[in-house]
């Protein structure tokens, strides 16, 4: 399907760690999850996904997260390092090398327990629910019982996916403090796109949802509005092998350029909010990344959520989340004048800005010459240089790591969460 062709031949572009010099210590990963189904319902849209519920990972979802994790073995476990000429990391014992660490909806955890199928066909995994906290949602992960001693559990034939605590899933998903991002979010009328850009949007869902749009009138057609159909049309289209949704140049046009300003123009202008949506995900690739370099193996202990992971060996971690991750992330981390380079082409920014589905980003902690570097590559692309510090396609370690603290927002760790919005991403 054009789907899986298309999807098979943008990995299959992906940063070669064989052009470098240099001994990979870590990878963190951060992926989006696989293709979904629509947030919101539409008629229209509903015809085509008949036997699912809202929000929940596909078939082809399934079949990119098993690609993704295919290909991750045959960059990280099949190719050899150029300075040990050993693989990455040791598919005999990946309880100890590998970790894969969840948001705890649902879409998240499939994609994980996927990417697993394709990365570890043969090995079993414990799936562990840090929070175990009780909800009625239907996309969240029911709890899941976990061993009294709060311990990951350690069989050299399997490894942990380890489902983020439900109560404070800022590190995923929008359960956001209150006093920061209720002042900074934007009210709905915020011109996105001109007068006549939006015609051209309202004329094509008339077209398109004409039972949906009954009764919305132009002037009444708010972005939260066409945010939603823009979202159920890119499910449609990206889990069917035609285009059954398909735009004119101006259509596609008007409604590229509405995603991006509503993302990096609307959503993500407030620089506090970006910074509260990533603070933990950059806190935690700080400390594994020092936990990577600890030399005192009896100080080589990490906490997750509370939960112990006693891995003398870890190397490879890949977090299962959503699109906002990679947004608050590149939004935080390229430079300013790249970014705003970029938004004045409406194409260039919706290739590089906005993630696809099982979009992935990179983060690799090497050594070389006795000196520390990361290299950041996002869907297959290098993209260091575009990172503030960044030069020759890498960054210095201390610069690198320097640039993520002063992105953690401070105290967000107490913020007053308020429940996550699970009618986005």
């Amino acid at each position: 399907m054009k789907l899986l062709i298309g999807f098979f031949c943008l990995f299959s572009l992906f940063y070669d760690l064989s052009k470098f010099d240099g001994e990979v210590l870590m990878v963190v990963i951060l992926n989006r999850h696989g293709a979904r189904t629509p947030l919101h319902k539409f008629p229209e849209t509903d015809i085509f996904f008949p036997e699912y519920e809202k929000g929940v990972l596909t078939y082809n979802g399934w079949r990119q997260q098993i690609l993704l994790g295919k290909y991750i073995k045959s960059k990280y476990l099949v190719n050899k390092q150029k300075i040990r000429g050993e693989p990455y990391i040791s598919v005999d014992n990946p309880s100890k090398q590998f970790l894969i660490i969840s948001s705890p909806l649902l879409r998240t955890v499939e994609s994980a327990m996927a990417y697993s199928l394709g990365l570890f066909p043969d090995h079993s995994y414990n799936m562990i629910d840090s929070g175990q906290v009780q909800t009625d949602s239907f996309n969240e992960v029911p709890p899941i019982k976990i061993p009294s001693n709060n311990f990951l559990l350690q069989d050299l034939s399997s490894f942990n996916i380890l489902i983020s605590d439900k109560r404070r899933d800022i590190l995923f998903h929008g359960k956001k403090c209150k006093i920061h991002i209720d002042k900074a979010e934007d009210k709905d009328d915020a011109e996105l796109i001109n007068e006549a850009e939006k015609g051209i949007v309202f004329r094509y869902l008339q077209n398109k949802f004409p039972e949906s749009m009954r009764g919305i009138s132009l002037d009444d057609l708010s972005n939260t509005q066409i945010k939603y159909f823009n979202s159920a049309i890119v499910c449609v289209n990206f889990n069917f092998e035609d285009d059954l949704f398909k735009m004119s140049k101006d259509v596609q046009d008007a409604f590229s350029k509405f995603i991006v300003n509503y993302y990096y123009l609307k959503k993500l202008k407030n620089s506090n909010v970006t910074r509260i949506m990533s603070s933990q995900f950059f806190d935690e690739i700080v400390k594994m990344f020092d936990f990577k370099l600890e030399k005192d193996i009896n100080k080589k202990l990490y906490f997750f959520d509370n939960t112990q992971v006693n891995y003398d060996d870890l190397k490879l971690i890949v977090f299962s989340g959503h699109d906002s991750n990679i947004l608050a992330s590149l939004k935080n981390l390229i430079r300013e004048d790249f970014l705003v380079s970029l938004l004045k082409n409406t194409q260039d920014s919706v290739d590089f800005l906005i993630p696809k589905f099982s979009s992935s980003i990179e983060f690799h902690l090497v050594k070389r010459a006795n000196r520390l570097f990361v290299r950041v590559i996002y869907d297959g692309v290098n993209i260091s240089d575009r990172i503030q510090f960044g030069k020759n396609n890498e960054i210095e370690y201390d610069n690198f790591k320097n640039l993520l603290i002063s992105k953690i927002y401070p105290g967000y760790e107490n913020c007053d969460y308020k429940p996550a919005n699970l009618d986005e991403d």
